[in-house]
């Protein structure tokens, strides 16, 4: 049978590890909620990405939109006698140059939303880190967070390929005017030249 002295000692001891789990799971708990508002920062970036992307998307169709409507002017124009032509190309000029700095934006744009989950990305090496070095018998809370890593990396990969789907677009627009414009110069040429 145990005495007193034996008795409270076996307590203290209890009441210890009580603590220390407390601690634990305390720290759990915070490592947890910090890990939390990061992928609501990445969520919300990366909403706000898609935004960016469906905006410039909108401005690219409707650069298009503007550029058709400018060679159906120019055309008739054109058949009218050359009235306003240099007006006319010069318009296209400017559509042109505009398309090209619409798509330096939007790399500049998108680019800059990429770093931001890049650094995102790192953030979440580093707290998964912490949690292993902290927590290196939660095997189940190191699952989560290389899934939610995994997650982030898809997301970045398809943020990428919508940037270079962007670009292709942008840089067919701009061939598109390039032709046009050539088309018209030699239109204007023969003209002149009497044929």
């Amino acid at each position: 049978m145990m005495n007193n002295e034996e008795f409270e000692r076996k307590m203290e001891f209890i009441v210890e590890q009580q603590a220390r789990c407390a601690v634990h799971i305390e720290s759990l708990s915070e490592s947890h909620a910090r890990l939390e508002e990061a992928q609501k920062e990445l969520a919300e970036s990366h909403r706000l990405t898609e935004k960016t992307l469906r905006e410039t998307t909108e401005v690219v169709t409707q650069r298009i939109q503007e550029t058709n409507d400018v060679v159906t002017r120019l055309a008739y124009v054109t058949n009218e006698g050359f009235k306003d032509v240099n007006a006319k190309i010069n318009a296209l000029v400017d559509s042109q140059i505009a398309a090209e700095n619409l798509q330096r934006q939007s790399d500049e744009s998108l680019s800059a939303k990429i770093e931001a989950l890049t650094d995102s990305e790192v953030e979440l090496r580093d707290s998964i880190k912490e949690l292993r070095e902290s927590h290196s018998e939660d095997r189940a809370a190191n699952r989560e967070l290389r899934d939610s890593i995994k997650e982030l990396r898809d997301s970045n990969g398809e943020l990428r390929e919508s940037q270079k789907e962007t670009s292709k677009q942008l840089k067919t627009t701009v061939e598109r005017v390039d032709k046009l414009a050539d088309t018209v110069d030699r239109y204007i040429q023969r003209r002149r030249n009497g044929g």
